[in-house]
């Protein structure tokens, strides 16, 4: 297991694996068909001399959030500032996007996978493509946003803030559906 506090948990679409991340950054691929048989999720990366090195895809990427991507082919794994995508098979990194999002990270993907939604650190809402590596962000809201979920069909999200109002967002227009206030806000 894991040598620090998990902070974030994801299974893949066909439910035989699981990720998990821990407070220190380590990352680890869980077999759950066979009663969970862990194996480290471990990437090559290049250092300044040119030389490559073996690290956790999680130490790499400062990752605070994971998720399987499409097929469950790939690892996402997002931290502040940003967003890496390895291919698990090989290890390979296959994106790396910068973007300024919140600490810890909070992030919502997509049912099948194929992409993501994460807080920004200015309270707007980042959307990610997966498969074209994509992005844009959504403006809007109220209340420092704290929790998010992204529905089925990857066009709507919901957002909970620190004022205790919950909203609903349209992802293709980037516009707030509806907004509701907690009793006695």
């Amino acid at each position: 297991g894991h040598s620090g506090p998990v902070v974030s948990l994801a299974i893949s679409s066909d439910g035989r694996q699981a990720l998990s991340s821990s407070a220190n950054g380590e990352m680890i691929l869980w077999d759950l068909e066979k009663g969970l048989d862990i194996s480290p999720v471990t990437v090559a990366t290049a250092q300044g001399d040119g030389a490559s090195d073996t690290e956790s895809a999680a130490q790499v990427a400062g990752a605070r959030a994971v998720a399987f991507g499409p097929g469950g082919d790939t690892v996402v794994a997002a931290g502040s500032q940003e967003v890496v995508i390895w291919d698990l098979a090989t290890g390979e990194q296959v994106e790396r996007l910068q973007y300024k999002g919140t600490e810890p990270p909070r992030m919502a993907t997509a049912a099948d996978g194929a992409s993501i939604l994460m807080i920004s650190a200015d309270g707007g809402l980042v959307f990610l493509d997966l498969a074209t590596g994509e992005s844009y962000e959504v403006r809007g809201g109220e209340g420092n946003l704290q929790a998010l979920a992204l529905a089925p069909d990857g066009r709507t999200a919901l957002t909970g803030s620190s004022n205790g109002s919950v909203s609903t967002w349209d992802l293709e227009n980037g516009a707030v559906q509806n907004q509701l206030q907690s009793p006695g806000s």
